[in-house]
C-alpha cells in the first residue's frame, strides 16, 4: 500500500476513476430525473455518493484498474472494467431495495433505467480515456517513425 501512493502516475488513475464514477452517477440522476425531482433527490444523493465512492475504489482495487497501463490498454483492461462496472450497478440495485423499505427512503431511490444509465455512463468514462489515450500514444509513436530520420528496427 506504501509503494501505491509512492507512484504518482497510478493514484492519478485511481483519482481519474473515482471521479469518472461521480460524473455517471451525477449524470444518470441528471438524465434520469430531470424533468420530475432532482431537487428532492439530490440533497439524499450527497449523502449517499461519499459512501459509493469509498465502495466503488475498493470494487476497481479488487478489479486491480489502478494496475493497467494506459497506453497499452487492452481487451482484458476493457473485461475488468466491464466486471467492476456490473459489480456496482449490481450493489446500486440491491441498496435500492434497501431503501425501498419503509424505515428509508420508501421508494425507488434510483431506479432501473438510472441503474442501467449509470452503467453505461461508467462503461463510456472508464474505458473511454483509456482508449482514447492508447489510440493518442499509437498515433504519436506512428508519427515518430515516420520521420526522415527515424531508425528501422
Amino acid at each position: 500500500m506504501r509503494g501505491f501512493f509512492r507512484n504518482p502516475r497510478r493514484v492519478l488513475v485511481v483519482c481519474h476513476d473515482l471521479a469518472a464514477t461521480a460524473a455517471a452517477v451525477a449524470g444518470a440522476f441528471y438524465v434520469r430525473f430531470v424533468d420530475i425531482g432532482l431537487g428532492d433527490r439530490l440533497h439524499w444523493l450527497m449523502i449517499f455518493l461519499p459512501g459509493y465512492l469509498v465502495y466503488a475504489g475498493i470494487v476497481y482495487w479488487t478489479f486491480h484498474l489502478y494496475a493497467a497501463k494506459w497506453r497499452f490498454a487492452s481487451l482484458p483492461d476493457l473485461w475488468n472494467i466491464l466486471r467492476a462496472v456490473t459489480v456496482l450497478a449490481a450493489s446500486l440495485l440491491v441498496a435500492d431495495y434497501v431503501l425501498l423499505s419503509s424505515y428509508f427512503y420508501g421508494t425507488f431511490f434510483f431506479g432501473k433505467v438510472t441503474i442501467a444509465l449509470c452503467w453505461v455512463l461508467q462503461i463510456f468514462f472508464l474505458g473511454g480515456p483509456r482508449i482514447a489515450y492508447r489510440l493518442f500514444r499509437h498515433s504519436r509513436t506512428q508519427h515518430h517513425a515516420r520521420q526522415v530520420g527515424a531508425i528501422p528496427t
